[in-house]
């Protein structure tokens, strides 16, 4: 709902139709603060003339400090005095207040009152009112009332002083971050250096990328760039802007909206060289990347468990910032953490020293004492240091127990959706071979579907300690839409039985626990595995241990996985966080973009509220 909307939705409840929008336009997203009766510009002796109510005062982000005390009187007028910081930010309110009127529904018509010897200009809107917006000095007056004509008797008896002083008209320029959902809402993501292409999909030379612009223009769009640190060995503290520095010139000339979506990720390797310790390190046996299996372009990032590595990322990101303060085009700031929520990925890609320091820096300052944290998780912790970040494999049966199906396989893509591969008997030994899963060249495997064969013994022993058994295929391959289409599905054979999924999981990234108790069996076993996107990407074993999540895993484990995932959502948190005081830092005023916060969300809103 727009702020005009809702303003006369609650001005027609309170008034009986008179137009109070311009009350609560600044209601809805200004705090004002109380004035005393002998500052106030507004005649409160005005017969009829109620006081309504007084706001504290806040600094709202664009207009300086604000403060505001409203009155209302018995035909249904209002008053809303708003107190600025300066003679500037007074400018800036009526003239963004008189824009909106003109720009928001409902539509509202230009006319003009007299009060006196002074010529008003108001906007009238039909079957809701007038409405005037008034300025002298340091102080901004916003009346409506039913009609033309009570707004006039309004301002005369309920406005003190020499009308003459007060103006009506917009003195000041309102900044295009302040529009930038009222007149710039949408814009196109511009990569600069791409071209039109031919019916026959080639990029055309000779294409006038101004083009893009004029186009941009002509549909009330603006431009949207992405940008982050510059690449490179010798790049520290250098930015990419001349790549996308012409694209904001065209802007300018057009008066195009232009967004700088800012982006931690990319090929810094001045940085990565120099502190390999501070990138991500990955779960053992995972091969995806930030975004799970799907890899989307992303590119090596400093790990969220780095502090060091993130200011440093930060660093470098906000001369852009600096460079963008004053150029009015400029109207946004996506924060450089970019989409948050990566699915199963986000719990796989915290590995290694530097992240098991910070989750036990993080245990400390909860738990203060390793016996405080041993009994939360029901098991006797020697010492902070032997103390690992997890992964999800853990809490799934995965451990010295399990058997891993890590070892060399037979692949083929001919034979995928051939039926009889599944078979024991069937003859693989024309097929290629590779090591898997947990070996990086899997990441070489074209994303088609693949079949994946090998041979298995298992131990009387072992079978005879674990009655029960499941596998668990953690493939992160991309199944969704797989009960539509099967080309898209997972299928796992034991001994040449298909075991099915208990609940088929149509996943970005497909895992699966199946129940193999009586198929597999002690000696040789055939294991035949159909991905349909090629790699195995995460690990497969079998594993005694039943299926169960949060919070169904028993107290210890509950504990220990809730502390293992309110740790991760801290690091988002409080990196977000940073990345969010990096651009205040260098621009307070225009807005910054959240982006996908997803799971993460209530954390994030904290961030955005702070």
């Amino acid at each position: 709902m727009s702020k005009f909307a809702s303003v006369l939705e609650m001005a027609h409840a309170r008034s009986g139709g008179g137009i109070l929008k311009g009350t609560a336009v600044l209601l809805c997203f200004i705090a004002f603060s109380g004035v005393r009766a002998e500052e106030s510009a507004v005649n409160q002796k005005m017969p009829g003339l109620k006081l309504e109510k007084s706001f504290p005062a806040a600094k709202l982000r664009g207009y300086g400090k604000l403060a505001g005390t409203q009155w209302m009187d018995a035909d249904g007028g209002s008053l809303l005095q708003i107190d600025c910081q300066d003679v500037e930010h007074a400018r800036l309110v009526q003239a963004k207040y008189l824009s909106d009127l003109g720009t928001l529904p409902p539509g509202t018509s230009a006319g003009q009152i007299e009060v006196g010897d002074k010529k008003i200009s108001i906007r009238t809107a039909d079957n809701l009112g007038s409405v005037a917006a008034l300025r002298q000095g340091t102080t901004v007056i916003l009346a409506t009332a039913k009609s033309a004509d009570a707004l006039a008797q309004l301002i005369t008896k309920g406005v003190r002083g020499d009308h003459s002083k007060w103006t009506s008209e917009a003195e000041g320029k309102v900044p295009m971050f302040l529009d930038r959902f009222d007149k710039y809402g949408f814009r196109f993501y511009y990569a600069p250096g791409s071209l039109k292409s031919d019916s026959n999909g080639r990029a055309m030379l000779d294409y006038d990328v101004r083009e893009d612009f004029d186009y941009a223009k002509a549909t009330n769009g603006g431009i949207l760039v992405w940008t982050g640190g510059q690449e490179g060995e010798t790049a520290e503290g250098l930015t990419r802007r001349p790549s996308w520095n012409w694209a904001l010139e065209e802007s300018k000339k057009r008066g195009l909206s232009f967004g700088i979506n800012l982006g931690i990720e990319g090929g810094t390797y001045w940085y990565y060289n120099r502190y390999p310790e501070s990138m991500f390190q990955f779960a053992p046996g995972f091969l995806g990347t930030y975004y799970g299996s799907m890899n989307y372009g992303i590119g090596p990032m400093v790990a969220w468990s780095s502090p060091e590595g993130q200011d440093a990322m930060l660093e470098q990101l906000q001369e852009t910032v600096r460079d963008m303060k004053n150029v009015d085009n400029v109207t946004s700031y996506l924060e450089p953490h970019e989409e948050l929520g990566g699915g199963i990925a986000d719990t796989l890609v915290e590995s290694g020293p530097g992240a098991d320091a910070c989750f036990q820096k993080y245990l400390r300052a909860k738990y203060q004492t390793l016996p405080a944290l041993s009994k939360r998780w029901g098991t006797a912790l020697s010492s902070w240091t032997k103390i690992k970040a997890p992964e999800p494999a853990e809490f799934l049966g995965w451990g010295p127990e399990a058997l891993t199906l890590a070892g060399t396989w037979k692949i083929s893509n001919g034979a995928a959706d051939d039926a009889a591969a599944l078979g024991v008997e069937f003859d693989d030994s024309a097929w290629g071979e590779i090591v898997g899963p947990e070996h990086g060249l899997a990441r070489l495997l074209p994303p088609k579907p693949t079949l994946w064969r090998r041979h298995l013994k298992v131990e009387p022993a072992w079978l005879q300690k674990h009655p029960k058994v499941w596998l668990y295929v953690f493939d992160l391959n991309d199944t969704r839409g797989s009960q539509k289409d099967p080309s898209k599905a997972v299928i796992v054979s034991v001994n040449g039985k298909v075991v099915p999924e208990p609940r088929p999981n149509e996943d970005q990234d497909h895992w699966a626990a199946l129940e193999v108790t009586g198929t597999l069996h002690a000696g040789d076993n055939v294991i035949a595995i159909r991905l349909p996107r090629g790699p195995f990407n995460c690990r497969a074993y079998l594993s005694s241990n039943e299926p169960k999540s949060y919070p169904n895993l028993g107290e210890g484990k509950n504990a220990q996985w809730a502390d293992f995932t309110n740790w991760l959502s801290y690091l988002r948190k409080v990196n977000v966080r940073r990345g969010m005081q990096m651009i205040r830092q260098a621009d307070p005023d225009k807005g910054i973009v959240l982006m996908a916060p997803d799971p993460y969300q209530d954390d994030i809103l904290e961030n955005a509220i702070e």
